[in-house]
């Protein structure tokens, strides 16, 4: 299974993601969404779930929940738009809060517009950077995440400009 994982569009997606999404099986979206028109251009590529971020109003907040959690592939993976710290105590109340129960195996977030992988206390954290309006001179860029069964997850970070 290949995982679009995009965040922090807030309003435009860059016209790479269409180029680097195509055949995905899903896309996820770690919140800023900024506009329907962004999930509704992402739709055409594959299913997206999303989760809402700081920026995202109305009918957003209606549509999407700050917090998603589902097994894909073997994985359990959850997504939330803010992670404060990457530490064990904050990974945990996360996934707790969450009603998991258990640690998520990849928790996906956003907000800081910087791309990152890291594990933490058993749980790989994937931040696949902004993919909207170029900020803080960092370069937009999204992730591919593979999963398959009893396999380690592949996490790829693909830079635009």
């Amino acid at each position: 299974m290949t995982i679009g994982v995009i965040a922090d569009t807030h309003g435009r997606i860059n016209p790479g993601v269409f180029r680097v999404f195509q055949g995905v099986d899903l896309i996820l979206h770690a919140g800023d969404i900024g506009s329907e028109h962004v999930i509704t251009e992402l739709e055409s590529l594959a299913p997206v779930q999303a989760v809402t971020g700081n920026v995202d109003g109305f009918p957003l907040l209606h549509r999407w929940p700050a917090f998603w959690q589902q097994q894909l592939a073997g994985h359990s993976v959850a997504m939330t738009h803010i992670l404060e710290k990457l530490d064990e105590t904050t990974v945990g109340r996360i996934c707790t809060s969450a009603g998991l129960g258990r640690r998520a195996d990849i928790l996906i977030y956003g907000h800081t517009h910087m791309a990152r992988v890291e594990k933490v206390a058993g749980t790989l954290t994937l931040n696949p950077g902004a993919a909207g309006p170029a900020r803080f001179r960092l370069k937009p860029s999204v992730g591919l995440l593979r999963l398959a069964e009893n396999e380690q997850p592949e996490w790829e970070i693909i830079r635009f400009g």
